[in-house]
């Protein structure tokens, strides 16, 4: 299932409003919106309906679980486990916004399995809450805006899993600390799953997807995918839908609109800063530096800025000998 941007929103009885902003099989992104505002406790929620990871945007909200209690807000990351139950309370007196992730129940499996050994059925959390630095704020901040501007599928799922995986803390687990190497089947599946990333740079393509043609899980695929390629799997399409647009751009003469669709860009704006911010100049102007000298220009600044880039290489690689 392909990303499904809504502008509606679904849900709930009462208070809250959930509007979907982003759907996979994998997981879903939703902007959750309170709109309660009394201090007082609520009644028991209904049980979650599944995993979900949450992080708050604006307001304050407290989460009251037996006759413990914890604040809701910027500072911190909260996870809830399917089927759990809380209380809710508002001490400032206003409403709130968050971004709730809905992980499935394998997916939440699989990214836990190396950092909570003790995980249950009823709760694969080692936490109920973590602390948000400023690099997760920030990713977070990220999420929500590209999943609100119905960005690449890909982009987005694969930001979404990596957000959690890091709000969950897996970089402290001896899976991520001391990564196994890739064996030589996953090798060969990271190939397929670049064949098909390079047939179809438009395509509105998911890691879901990726991952079910070559025959593994998303999240395995995402993680696999960077030790085997060296980069995750959204930035290695978005070089390559940015190689294919600069060789239509400075080879051929579609119009830019064009060229931007048939390279996978949002539209003809996303492709020039795109350029712009690759090349130090817009795809219009590099077009028109080639019919006339100006173009030696740019052959010079480009070939200057990939041989500073050896010698730094060379250097690196004669320091480790």
């Amino acid at each position: 299932m392909q990303r499904r941007p809504s502008t509606s929103s679904r849900s709930s009885s009462g208070p809250v409003r959930r509007g979907l902003l982003f759907q996979s099989p994998v997981i879903e992104v939703r902007e959750n919106h309170c709109t309660r505002h009394n201090v007082g406790l609520s009644p028991t929620t209904e049980p979650m309906p599944y995993h979900e990871v949450v992080f708050a945007s604006r307001g304050l909200w407290c989460r009251h679980q037996g006759a413990r209690s914890w604040p809701v807000d910027s500072r911190h990351v909260h996870f809830f486990a399917q089927g759990s139950v809380h209380r809710v309370s508002h001490p400032a007196g206003c409403g709130d916004r968050n971004t709730g992730l809905a992980v499935s129940a394998d997916a939440l499996e699989e990214i836990t399995r190396g950092i909570n050994p003790e995980r249950t059925p009823r709760s694969p959390y080692a936490h109920t809450h973590r602390r948000v630095d400023a690099r997760l704020a920030a990713a977070h901040g990220l999420l929500r805006r590209v999943a609100q501007q119905g960005a690449d599928a890909l982009a987005v799922e694969e930001l979404s899993l990596r957000l959690v995986v890091r709000a969950l803390g897996t970089s402290s687990c001896r899976d991520a600390s001391s990564p196994r190497p890739p064996t030589a089947s996953e090798r060969i599946q990271v190939e397929q799953a670049r064949a098909l990333l390079h047939h179809d740079l438009s395509g509105p393509l998911s890691v879901s997807d990726v991952a079910a043609a070559v025959g593994l899980s998303a999240f395995h695929l995402s993680r696999v995918f960077s030790r085997v390629i060296g980069t995750p799997m959204m930035r290695y399409r978005g070089e390559l839908r940015l190689a294919d647009a600069i060789q239509r751009v400075l080879t051929g003469d579609a119009a830019l609109a064009d060229v931007a669709a048939s390279s996978g860009f949002a539209d003809r704006s996303h492709l020039t800063r795109s350029v712009r911010r690759a090349l130090g100049g817009s795809p219009a102007a590099l077009r028109a530096a080639l019919g006339d000298a100006r173009w030696e220009a740019l052959a010079r600044r480009w070939l200057d800025v990939e041989r500073a880039e050896s010698k730094q290489v060379h250097a690196r690689a004669r320091s480790a000998g």
